[in-house]
Protein backbone atom coordinates (compact mmCIF):
# COMPACT_ATOMS: atom_id res chain seq x y z
CA UNK A 1 0.00 0.00 0.00
CA UNK A 2 1.44 3.38 -1.06
CA UNK A 3 2.74 5.39 2.40
CA UNK A 4 3.05 2.26 3.85
CA UNK A 5 6.59 1.65 6.20
CA UNK A 6 8.16 -1.82 5.95
CA UNK A 7 10.95 -2.66 8.78
CA UNK A 8 13.40 -4.98 8.42
CA UNK A 9 15.93 -6.40 11.47
CA UNK A 10 18.71 -8.63 11.20
CA UNK A 11 20.37 -10.16 14.23
CA UNK A 12 23.73 -11.98 14.14
CA UNK A 13 25.10 -13.66 17.05
CA UNK A 14 28.07 -16.15 18.66
CA UNK A 15 28.72 -18.32 21.60
CA UNK A 16 31.56 -16.17 22.04
CA UNK A 17 30.70 -12.39 21.66
CA UNK A 18 27.40 -10.11 22.06
CA UNK A 19 24.89 -10.41 19.93
CA UNK A 20 24.21 -7.36 17.75
CA UNK A 21 21.28 -6.47 15.57
CA UNK A 22 20.59 -4.17 12.61
CA UNK A 23 17.41 -2.35 11.68
CA UNK A 24 16.09 -0.69 7.88
CA UNK A 25 12.93 0.47 6.89
CA UNK A 26 11.48 1.92 3.51
CA UNK A 27 8.14 3.40 2.78
CA UNK A 28 6.45 2.05 -0.22
CA UNK A 29 5.71 4.01 -3.24
CA UNK A 30 3.60 2.72 -6.49
CA UNK A 31 3.63 4.82 -9.13
CA UNK A 32 2.79 4.20 -13.26
CA UNK A 33 5.48 3.46 -15.87
CA UNK A 34 4.76 3.82 -19.19
CA UNK A 35 5.68 2.41 -22.81
CA UNK A 36 4.76 2.41 -26.27
CA UNK A 37 5.71 0.55 -28.95
CA UNK A 38 4.69 2.02 -33.05
CA UNK A 39 4.49 -0.30 -36.02
CA UNK A 40 3.70 -0.05 -39.67
CA UNK A 41 1.45 -2.79 -42.09
CA UNK A 42 4.43 -2.52 -44.60
CA UNK A 43 8.19 -1.77 -44.52
CA UNK A 44 8.08 -0.45 -48.03
CA UNK A 45 4.90 1.57 -49.99
CA UNK A 46 4.46 2.60 -53.50
CA UNK A 47 3.65 6.14 -53.91
CA UNK A 48 -0.18 6.73 -53.16
CA UNK A 49 -0.66 3.34 -51.61
CA UNK A 50 -2.02 3.29 -47.67
CA UNK A 51 0.13 2.33 -44.72
CA UNK A 52 -1.72 1.08 -41.58
CA UNK A 53 0.05 2.24 -38.17
CA UNK A 54 -0.51 0.65 -35.41
CA UNK A 55 0.26 1.96 -31.79
CA UNK A 56 0.42 -0.14 -29.04
CA UNK A 57 1.09 1.57 -25.26
CA UNK A 58 0.81 -0.28 -21.51
CA UNK A 59 1.35 0.56 -18.02
CA UNK A 60 3.29 -1.67 -16.46
CA UNK A 61 3.68 0.04 -13.12
CA UNK A 62 1.86 -0.75 -9.75
CA UNK A 63 -0.27 2.32 -9.94
CA UNK A 64 -2.31 4.10 -12.63
CA UNK A 65 -1.42 6.55 -14.98
CA UNK A 66 -3.86 9.47 -15.54
CA UNK A 67 -4.13 12.12 -17.72
CA UNK A 68 -2.39 10.27 -20.62
CA UNK A 69 -1.77 11.85 -24.27
CA UNK A 70 -0.68 9.81 -26.79
CA UNK A 71 0.56 12.13 -29.60
CA UNK A 72 1.23 10.80 -33.18
CA UNK A 73 3.53 13.33 -35.26
CA UNK A 74 2.23 12.85 -38.99
CA UNK A 75 4.54 12.65 -41.89
CA UNK A 76 4.91 15.59 -44.11
CA UNK A 77 5.28 13.57 -47.18
CA UNK A 78 2.03 11.17 -46.62
CA UNK A 79 -1.93 12.14 -46.10
CA UNK A 80 -3.92 11.00 -43.35
CA UNK A 81 -6.95 9.04 -44.66
CA UNK A 82 -9.34 9.69 -41.74
CA UNK A 83 -8.62 10.87 -38.68
CA UNK A 84 -9.81 7.55 -36.26
CA UNK A 85 -12.17 7.34 -33.49
CA UNK A 86 -11.49 9.03 -30.16
CA UNK A 87 -8.45 10.76 -32.04
CA UNK A 88 -8.14 14.85 -32.72
CA UNK A 89 -6.79 16.57 -35.21
CA UNK A 90 -4.27 19.53 -34.15
CA UNK A 91 -2.13 20.41 -36.84
CA UNK A 92 0.03 18.10 -38.10
CA UNK A 93 -0.52 15.69 -35.39
CA UNK A 94 -3.00 12.89 -33.69
CA UNK A 95 -3.84 13.27 -30.19
CA UNK A 96 -5.18 10.81 -28.23
CA UNK A 97 -6.41 12.00 -24.18
CA UNK A 98 -6.93 9.36 -21.84
CA UNK A 99 -8.27 9.30 -18.40
CA UNK A 100 -6.58 5.97 -16.89
CA UNK A 101 -4.49 3.63 -18.15
CA UNK A 102 -4.58 1.17 -14.88
CA UNK A 103 -1.30 -1.01 -14.20
CA UNK A 104 -0.87 -4.68 -15.44
CA UNK A 105 -0.01 -6.88 -18.40
CA UNK A 106 -2.82 -5.05 -20.38
CA UNK A 107 -1.51 -4.18 -23.97
CA UNK A 108 -3.83 -1.57 -25.70
CA UNK A 109 -3.30 -0.59 -29.40
CA UNK A 110 -4.91 2.37 -32.14
CA UNK A 111 -4.70 2.84 -35.48
CA UNK A 112 -4.94 5.10 -38.17
CA UNK A 113 -4.14 5.20 -42.11
CA UNK A 114 -2.02 6.94 -44.10
CA UNK A 115 -1.70 7.27 -47.60
CA UNK A 116 1.83 8.14 -49.83
CA UNK A 117 2.11 11.29 -51.30
CA UNK A 118 2.08 10.72 -55.29
CA UNK A 119 4.83 12.90 -55.56
CA UNK A 120 7.36 10.95 -52.80
CA UNK A 121 9.69 9.01 -54.83
CA UNK A 122 11.88 5.54 -54.61
CA UNK A 123 14.04 5.94 -51.99
CA UNK A 124 11.83 8.17 -49.80
CA UNK A 125 11.30 7.71 -46.12
CA UNK A 126 8.11 8.42 -44.35
CA UNK A 127 9.00 8.77 -41.13
CA UNK A 128 6.26 8.49 -38.18
CA UNK A 129 7.13 9.32 -34.04
CA UNK A 130 4.94 8.82 -31.32
CA UNK A 131 5.04 10.01 -27.69
CA UNK A 132 3.17 9.16 -24.54
CA UNK A 133 3.01 11.49 -21.36
CA UNK A 134 0.40 10.82 -18.09
CA UNK A 135 0.12 13.49 -15.12
CA UNK A 136 2.52 11.57 -13.59
CA UNK A 137 5.16 11.09 -15.99
CA UNK A 138 5.90 14.76 -18.01
CA UNK A 139 8.71 13.39 -19.43
CA UNK A 140 7.46 11.27 -22.76
CA UNK A 141 8.62 7.77 -23.89
CA UNK A 142 8.74 7.79 -27.85
CA UNK A 143 8.34 5.37 -30.68
CA UNK A 144 9.25 5.42 -34.22
CA UNK A 145 9.12 3.36 -37.80
CA UNK A 146 10.21 4.21 -41.17
CA UNK A 147 8.22 3.80 -44.00
CA UNK A 148 10.35 3.40 -47.10
CA UNK A 149 9.21 4.31 -50.41
CA UNK A 150 9.65 2.15 -53.73
CA UNK A 151 8.67 2.72 -56.99
CA UNK A 152 9.94 2.14 -60.70
CA UNK A 153 12.48 4.42 -61.80
CA UNK A 154 12.09 4.41 -65.81
CA UNK A 155 15.21 5.32 -67.84
CA UNK A 156 14.60 5.21 -72.21
CA UNK A 157 16.86 6.00 -74.86
CA UNK A 158 16.69 5.85 -78.57
CA UNK A 159 18.98 5.50 -81.48
CA UNK A 160 18.72 5.55 -85.53
CA UNK A 161 19.86 3.21 -87.92
CA UNK A 162 21.61 6.70 -89.48
CA UNK A 163 22.14 10.43 -88.32
CA UNK A 164 21.45 11.54 -92.30
CA UNK A 165 19.47 9.90 -94.72
CA UNK A 166 18.02 10.61 -98.11
CA UNK A 167 14.00 10.73 -99.11
CA UNK A 168 12.85 7.16 -100.07
CA UNK A 169 14.80 5.81 -97.69
CA UNK A 170 14.41 3.41 -95.02
CA UNK A 171 15.22 4.26 -91.04
CA UNK A 172 15.50 1.80 -87.99
CA UNK A 173 15.19 2.91 -84.83
CA UNK A 174 15.90 1.10 -81.51
CA UNK A 175 14.11 2.30 -78.16
CA UNK A 176 15.32 0.69 -74.96
CA UNK A 177 13.72 1.17 -71.53
CA UNK A 178 15.47 0.75 -68.35
CA UNK A 179 13.87 0.17 -64.67
CA UNK A 180 16.52 1.51 -61.98
CA UNK A 181 13.70 1.53 -59.42
CA UNK A 182 13.60 -0.39 -56.46
CA UNK A 183 10.09 -1.88 -57.60
CA UNK A 184 8.42 -3.55 -60.92
CA UNK A 185 7.14 -1.16 -63.21
CA UNK A 186 3.88 -2.08 -63.78
CA UNK A 187 1.29 -1.48 -66.78
CA UNK A 188 4.64 -0.21 -68.61
CA UNK A 189 3.85 1.24 -72.64
CA UNK A 190 6.28 3.26 -74.55
CA UNK A 191 4.70 5.38 -77.13
CA UNK A 192 6.51 6.79 -79.92
CA UNK A 193 5.04 10.14 -81.32
CA UNK A 194 6.76 9.39 -85.21
CA UNK A 195 7.97 12.25 -86.80
CA UNK A 196 6.46 13.93 -90.04
CA UNK A 197 7.29 12.20 -93.99
CA UNK A 198 7.85 8.74 -92.51
CA UNK A 199 5.52 5.76 -92.44
CA UNK A 200 5.92 3.33 -90.23
CA UNK A 201 6.80 -0.45 -91.82
CA UNK A 202 6.66 -2.78 -88.96
CA UNK A 203 6.95 -2.59 -85.16
CA UNK A 204 8.32 -5.56 -82.76
CA UNK A 205 6.83 -6.57 -79.89
CA UNK A 206 2.94 -5.97 -80.94
CA UNK A 207 3.58 -2.34 -81.66
CA UNK A 208 0.99 -0.70 -83.57
CA UNK A 209 0.35 2.63 -84.70
CA UNK A 210 -2.96 4.76 -84.76
CA UNK A 211 -2.38 8.42 -85.87
CA UNK A 212 0.93 9.12 -86.09
CA UNK A 213 1.98 7.14 -82.47
CA UNK A 214 3.17 3.85 -82.11
CA UNK A 215 2.30 1.64 -78.97
CA UNK A 216 3.67 -0.68 -77.05
CA UNK A 217 2.46 -2.51 -74.38
CA UNK A 218 5.11 -4.70 -72.41
CA UNK A 219 3.37 -5.61 -68.87
CA UNK A 220 5.42 -5.82 -66.37
CA UNK A 221 9.08 -4.62 -66.44
CA UNK A 222 11.06 -6.10 -63.05
CA UNK A 223 13.35 -3.80 -60.79
CA UNK A 224 16.83 -4.02 -62.64
CA UNK A 225 16.07 -5.15 -66.17
CA UNK A 226 15.33 -3.60 -69.26
CA UNK A 227 13.66 -4.34 -72.62
CA UNK A 228 14.10 -3.11 -76.07
CA UNK A 229 11.97 -2.66 -79.14
CA UNK A 230 12.71 -1.73 -82.69
CA UNK A 231 9.90 0.22 -85.56
CA UNK A 232 11.02 0.54 -89.59
CA UNK A 233 9.82 3.34 -91.01
CA UNK A 234 10.26 4.57 -94.93
CA UNK A 235 10.65 7.95 -95.77
CA UNK A 236 8.71 10.13 -97.70
CA UNK A 237 9.90 10.39 -101.47
CA UNK A 238 9.82 14.14 -101.50
CA UNK A 239 11.43 15.97 -98.30
CA UNK A 240 12.66 19.07 -98.28
CA UNK A 241 16.71 19.49 -98.22
CA UNK A 242 18.27 19.75 -94.53
CA UNK A 243 14.35 19.31 -92.71
CA UNK A 244 15.13 17.49 -89.55
CA UNK A 245 13.16 14.57 -88.49
CA UNK A 246 13.13 15.18 -84.41
CA UNK A 247 11.63 11.81 -82.44
CA UNK A 248 11.70 11.50 -79.04
CA UNK A 249 9.55 8.19 -76.83
CA UNK A 250 7.76 8.38 -73.65
CA UNK A 251 7.62 5.63 -71.11
CA UNK A 252 5.44 5.16 -68.45
CA UNK A 253 3.96 2.82 -65.68
CA UNK A 254 2.25 2.61 -62.71
CA UNK A 255 3.71 5.81 -60.99
CA UNK A 256 6.38 6.20 -63.19
CA UNK A 257 7.19 8.11 -66.49
CA UNK A 258 10.22 9.11 -68.68
CA UNK A 259 10.82 10.83 -71.87
CA UNK A 260 14.06 9.93 -74.11
CA UNK A 261 16.21 12.41 -75.57
CA UNK A 262 15.55 13.59 -79.41
CA UNK A 263 17.04 11.66 -81.89
CA UNK A 264 16.98 13.74 -84.84
CA UNK A 265 17.52 12.56 -88.52
CA UNK A 266 18.54 15.28 -91.17
CA UNK A 267 17.61 14.68 -94.27
CA UNK A 268 20.02 15.27 -97.62
CA UNK A 269 17.90 15.96 -101.15
CA UNK A 270 18.26 17.21 -103.98
CA UNK A 271 16.52 17.81 -108.01
CA UNK A 272 17.22 16.05 -110.52
CA UNK A 273 17.04 18.20 -113.16
CA UNK A 274 16.30 16.21 -117.12
CA UNK A 275 16.18 17.51 -120.91
CA UNK A 276 15.39 16.02 -124.14
CA UNK A 277 15.30 17.37 -127.25
CA UNK A 278 14.27 15.96 -130.65
CA UNK A 279 13.74 17.18 -134.51
CA UNK A 280 11.41 16.86 -137.05
CA UNK A 281 12.48 16.42 -140.18
CA UNK A 282 15.65 15.32 -139.84
CA UNK A 283 16.34 16.43 -142.93
CA UNK A 284 15.02 19.59 -144.55
CA UNK A 285 15.33 21.72 -147.91
CA UNK A 286 15.30 25.42 -147.49
CA UNK A 287 11.80 26.42 -146.93
CA UNK A 288 10.69 23.47 -145.75
CA UNK A 289 9.54 23.92 -141.95
CA UNK A 290 11.68 22.65 -139.11
CA UNK A 291 10.40 21.76 -135.58
CA UNK A 292 12.02 21.14 -132.22
CA UNK A 293 10.62 19.59 -129.42
CA UNK A 294 12.19 20.23 -125.76
CA UNK A 295 10.94 17.94 -123.07
CA UNK A 296 12.35 18.44 -119.27
CA UNK A 297 10.92 17.11 -116.21
CA UNK A 298 12.52 16.50 -112.44
CA UNK A 299 13.15 13.60 -111.09
CA UNK A 300 14.62 14.11 -107.63
CA UNK A 301 13.74 14.17 -104.64
CA UNK A 302 13.58 18.12 -103.89
CA UNK A 303 12.29 20.84 -105.51
CA UNK A 304 14.05 22.37 -108.21
CA UNK A 305 13.83 26.57 -107.75
CA UNK A 306 14.17 29.17 -110.01
CA UNK A 307 14.48 27.28 -113.07
CA UNK A 308 15.66 28.78 -116.38
CA UNK A 309 15.39 26.88 -119.79
CA UNK A 310 17.10 28.50 -122.99
CA UNK A 311 17.40 27.51 -126.27
CA UNK A 312 20.28 28.91 -128.60
CA UNK A 313 18.23 29.41 -132.34
CA UNK A 314 20.59 28.45 -135.04
CA UNK A 315 21.00 30.97 -137.30
CA UNK A 316 20.83 28.93 -140.52
CA UNK A 317 16.99 29.03 -139.53
CA UNK A 318 14.35 32.23 -139.65
CA UNK A 319 12.76 32.29 -136.23
CA UNK A 320 8.88 31.25 -136.86
CA UNK A 321 7.61 30.80 -132.96
CA UNK A 322 7.93 29.23 -129.50
CA UNK A 323 6.03 28.28 -126.88
CA UNK A 324 4.86 30.52 -124.62
CA UNK A 325 5.03 33.05 -127.00
CA UNK A 326 8.64 33.53 -126.40
CA UNK A 327 11.23 35.36 -129.28
CA UNK A 328 14.66 35.33 -129.42
CA UNK A 329 16.93 37.54 -127.86
CA UNK A 330 20.15 37.85 -129.51
CA UNK A 331 19.32 34.43 -130.79
CA UNK A 332 19.00 33.19 -127.31
CA UNK A 333 15.11 31.88 -126.22
CA UNK A 334 14.59 32.04 -122.29
CA UNK A 335 11.82 30.26 -120.63
CA UNK A 336 11.53 31.08 -116.76
CA UNK A 337 10.03 28.12 -115.64
CA UNK A 338 9.80 28.91 -112.06
CA UNK A 339 9.88 26.50 -109.52
CA UNK A 340 9.77 22.88 -110.72
CA UNK A 341 8.32 20.35 -108.33
CA UNK A 342 9.58 16.76 -108.08
CA UNK A 343 7.97 14.56 -110.63
CA UNK A 344 7.03 17.33 -112.82
CA UNK A 345 7.74 17.55 -116.65
CA UNK A 346 6.81 19.96 -119.51
CA UNK A 347 7.54 20.12 -123.23
CA UNK A 348 8.00 22.96 -125.27
CA UNK A 349 8.50 23.76 -128.90
CA UNK A 350 10.32 25.61 -131.58
CA UNK A 351 9.85 26.62 -135.03
CA UNK A 352 11.94 28.08 -137.71
CA UNK A 353 12.75 27.77 -141.36
CA UNK A 354 15.50 26.56 -143.24
CA UNK A 355 17.41 29.67 -145.05
CA UNK A 356 18.02 29.15 -148.94
CA UNK A 357 22.09 30.40 -148.32
CA UNK A 358 22.66 27.34 -146.08
CA UNK A 359 25.03 24.40 -147.80
CA UNK A 360 23.65 21.47 -148.84
CA UNK A 361 24.64 18.56 -146.19
CA UNK A 362 25.26 21.28 -143.37
CA UNK A 363 24.76 19.79 -139.95
CA UNK A 364 22.58 22.65 -138.08
CA UNK A 365 22.87 22.14 -134.18
CA UNK A 366 20.19 23.25 -131.62
CA UNK A 367 21.56 22.82 -128.04
CA UNK A 368 18.93 23.72 -124.84
CA UNK A 369 20.13 24.06 -121.69
CA UNK A 370 18.27 23.79 -118.07
CA UNK A 371 19.09 24.86 -114.47
CA UNK A 372 18.60 26.33 -111.33
CA UNK A 373 19.50 29.78 -110.80
CA UNK A 374 20.16 32.50 -107.79
CA UNK A 375 17.92 35.23 -108.78
CA UNK A 376 19.33 38.52 -109.55
CA UNK A 377 21.85 36.14 -111.72
CA UNK A 378 20.43 34.31 -114.59
CA UNK A 379 23.69 31.75 -114.76
CA UNK A 380 22.09 28.26 -114.26
CA UNK A 381 23.83 26.19 -111.49
CA UNK A 382 24.53 22.42 -112.70
CA UNK A 383 23.23 22.96 -115.83
CA UNK A 384 21.85 19.94 -117.92
CA UNK A 385 22.05 20.21 -121.73
CA UNK A 386 20.31 18.51 -124.92
CA UNK A 387 21.11 18.85 -128.64
CA UNK A 388 19.44 17.92 -131.89
CA UNK A 389 20.44 18.07 -136.14
CA UNK A 390 18.95 18.44 -138.74
CA UNK A 391 21.17 17.93 -142.09
CA UNK A 392 20.28 20.77 -144.68
CA UNK A 393 19.43 19.25 -148.52
CA UNK A 394 19.32 21.66 -150.74
CA UNK A 395 20.53 20.33 -154.23
CA UNK A 396 18.42 19.38 -156.95
CA UNK A 397 16.74 15.60 -157.27
CA UNK A 398 16.20 14.54 -160.34
CA UNK A 399 13.81 11.92 -160.41
CA UNK A 400 13.19 9.56 -163.99
CA UNK A 401 10.37 7.46 -164.95
CA UNK A 402 9.80 4.85 -167.88
CA UNK A 403 6.68 3.44 -169.63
Amino acid sequence: VTGATIDNQALIEAVNANSATANVSFTVQNAPELIVKKKASSASVRPGEEITYQIEYANIGTAPATSVVIEDVLPLNADLVAVPTGAIQQGDSLIWNIANVPPGNQVYSLSFRMRAQGSTQDGDVIGNSVSITSAELPNAKTASVDVKVVNAILQVSKTVSRAMASPGETLDYTIKVDNLGHTAANSLVLEDQLPPYVTLTSASNGGSESGGKVTWSLGTLAAGSSASVTAKVLLDGVIPNGQVLNNIVQARSTGASAVSPNVPVKITSAPDLTLSKQVQPSSAKPGDSVVYTITYGNQGTDIATDVLLTDQFPPQLDFVSASNGITPAGGLLTWDLGDVATGVSGTLTVTGTLKNSVADGADIINTSTIGETQPPSTTQLNPRSASATVTASNLPRLTVTKS
